[in-house]
């Protein structure tokens, strides 16, 4: 390994609140349903401290922390408190630039078995990373940001995608020319 990046986290400051009426868990979050609002009506929670319903989880409560889902709770929780129904639609993803190139990386869950296709120490790859089930849990590249835009995509629909569609082991994008050929032949429009 010539480089390694870790991302440590951060701890919940809810200590405060352990003596309120807002149940806390033991890792610190605070359970919301899907307009970001707690067990205790009209009290919101969004960001480091929600552990809210994850789109690309089948909607099971995860807590994200990064900023791109706390900037996403803090509007969607913001549009509740103002009396408009707003549901959370979150996919995660994240990026970062390093050594020239970007790193992209798009939602979370549990990984059993990774699949790269590309040169890792060239910077251009992608890497599926999947479930025991076989359906891809997050998508990581570098030089292939189409591919991660698309998986996005899929997951915001409340779709999946399967290790058996990315069969062509040549060009791992192939599930991505599928998935529009799919909908032009599908539209009812």
């Amino acid at each position: 390994c010539d480089v390694l990046i870790i991302a440590v986290g951060v701890i919940p400051n809810t200590t405060w609140l352990i003596d309120s009426s807002l149940p806390i868990n033991a890792d610190g979050t605070i359970d919301t349903d899907m307009n970001l609002m707690t067990p205790v009506p009209n009290i919101y929670v969004g960001g480091d401290i929600a552990n809210a319903p994850l789109l690309s989880n089948d909607n099971q409560r995860k807590n994200v922390k990064h900023s791109q889902v706390a900037q996403y709770h803090g509007y969607v929780a913001a549009i509740n408190m103002a009396g408009h129904i707003r549901e959370l639609r979150v996919v995660p993803f994240f990026n970062i630039y390093l050594f020239g190139a970007s790193f992209l990386h798009a939602g979370v869950g549990s990984i059993y078995e990774t699949s790269i296709h590309g040169d890792l120490k060239r910077l251009k790859y992608v890497a599926y990373l999947f479930d025991r089930d076989g359906n891809v849990s997050c998508v990581n590249t570098c030089g292939y940001d189409a591919t991660v835009v698309k998986f996005c995509e899929l997951l915001s629909q409340g779709k999946r995608l399967h290790r058996s569609e990315i069969v062509d082991k040549s060009n791992p994008h192939q599930w991505m020319e599928q998935l529009l050929d799919t909908r032009r032949t599908r539209c009812d429009c």
